[in-house]
């Protein structure tokens, strides 16, 4: 019995280091709530997870009842329904699922539900917050999944993370200036491109940013893209990398021309 005892403590702490690296499954999460609801006698360095699966239990299980789809859809009708009016909306698509370890996820979830039993101004600017840190979340994690739709996903999450501090805008530029430089799927390096067009005024290395991904890039759909957007903000460090293109990559000779009368006006 005792033997029994000490191999599930030791998977428990396996799932744990593992909950703590954002990698656990949902069904390795029923593991630990179980574990958690169960077991009286929980180590010390532990209460502080029982008390996160505790809160979670409370706070979110009725919405997991049924299939996920539908349990989904009545998470963020309860989050808007209880919002002011005219204030936030939220929104998530079922694909984060797949994307997101899903203790993070949605114990995120059960925190921003804990925060609705008040409708003072207060707290709904505090609400906004915890949305926002929740669609950083979900950006962070859908573009490491092998779906170029999920990473356009998280993409548009970015676009739609209100702007607070310096340290927020510098994580979502470095994430979509590395997404732009490094993914495989053209449409979301176009994408990460625009969403970037999105922070220039709030983080001033963004043209910089975008000069470089034009010097590094060699498809001539992202090339062109880029260079369109350069030329009309009017970069000055753009000009040489651009010249260099037209020198030594083929295009259309009327889209050559077209990018080399707007170069003059830079």
């Amino acid at each position: 019995m005792n033997k029994n005892k000490m191999m599930d403590t030791n998977e428990i702490k396996i799932l744990l280091e593992k909950y703590d690296e954002g990698q656990t499954s949902l069904e390795e999460e029923k593991k630990l709530k179980k574990y958690f609801q169960e077991n009286k006698n929980i180590p010390k360095k532990w209460k502080v997870y029982q008390q996160e699966f505790d809160y979670f239990i409370q706070q979110s299980m009725p919405f997991f009842k049924q299939n996920e789809q539908e349990s989904w859809q009545k998470l963020t009708t309860k989050i808007n329904n209880q919002l002011p009016k005219k204030r936030l909306q939220f929104s998530l698509n079922i694909k984060i699922m797949s994307g997101i370890a899903a203790g993070i996820l949605l114990l995120s979830i059960g925190f921003v539900l804990g925060k609705l039993s008040n409708h003072t101004k207060q707290n709904t600017e505090n609400l906004s917050v915890e949305i926002q840190d929740l669609k950083q979340i979900m950006m962070q994690s859908l573009l490491k999944n092998n779906s170029a739709g999920d990473r356009l996903q998280a993409v548009q999450y970015a676009t739609e993370i209100k702007k607070r501090d310096k340290d927020d805008v510098k994580t979502i530029v470095n994430t979509l200036a590395e997404t732009l430089q490094n993914d495989e799927n053209t449409n979301v390096r176009l994408a990460a491109a625009n969403a970037l067009l999105g922070y220039k005024d709030d983080y001033p290395n963004v043209t910089s940013i975008l000069v470089k991904a034009l010097s590094n890039q060699d498809d001539p759909v992202v090339q062109i893209a880029l260079i369109n957007s350069l030329l009309a903000l009017k970069i000055k460090e753009a000009k040489k990398p651009i010249e260099k293109i037209l020198e030594e990559q083929k295009m259309p000779e009327e889209v050559k021309k077209m990018i080399e009368v707007q170069l003059k006006n830079i």
